[in-house]
Parts: C-alpha cells; sequence; structure tokens
C-alpha cells in the first residue's frame, strides 16, 4: 500500500523555476507515477510524495546524488503550535510543515 512521505532533500543549485524539471528527475529516478509535489527553497527541496516503499525511494534519490536531510510520513505529527517555532520553521524556509501549523 502507498503512503505519503514528506523529503527534506539539501539545496545548493536549484531556484523555484526549476520545480518542474526537477519533478521530471525525481520521477524518472523514483519510479513513482503517483502524488509527487515540490517546494524549492534556498536551502532544501521539500517533496511530498506517495510511494509503496519509502526506503527505496531514499535510496534511489541518494543514489542519484541527492543528500536527504530527514524524511516522514505525511499527515506529519501534530506539530507544535508556539508562535517561535512557526517563525523558526519560515526563517528555515520549511514551508510544508509551516503550512501545517496553520
Amino acid at each position: 500500500m502507498e503512503a505519503r512521505y514528506l523529503i527534506i532533500l539539501s539545496n545548493n543549485r536549484y531556484l523555484p523555476i526549476h520545480r518542474r524539471k526537477i519533478m521530471e528527475l525525481i520521477r524518472v529516478i523514483t519510479g513513482v507515477r503517483g502524488r509527487l509535489n515540490i517546494r524549492i527553497s534556498r536551502r532544501h527541496i521539500e517533496i511530498d510524495i506517495e510511494t509503496r516503499d519509502i526506503e527505496k525511494t531514499i535510496e534511489e534519490l541518494m543514489k542519484a546524488g541527492y543528500h536527504v536531510l530527514e524524511y516522514s510520513p505525511i499527515p506529519l505529527p501534530q506539530p507544535r503550535r508556539d508562535p517561535s517555532y512557526l517563525c523558526k520553521l519560515l526563517e528555515e524556509e520549511r514551508y510544508w510543515e509551516a503550512h501545517e501549523i496553520l
């Protein structure tokens, strides 16, 4: 059964204008045909992906040269409602997690 995950990759070369290109690359690398959405910040790339085997997906991304910072299932664990934590997420451009809090 497929499950949704948030994967965060390091980013040192892509801009938001590269979104479509990166999505196509990730589809090819992982073989994922279902849900796939990404957000690009200066420091990292957030991937919302639906996969049957997250370990294999992570392995394929790493083999392709991507540095996986972290990953977690979606829905994300209940986020902290502390405003300072929300500000921290926004400062780090972790938009998916900030969106979940709001």
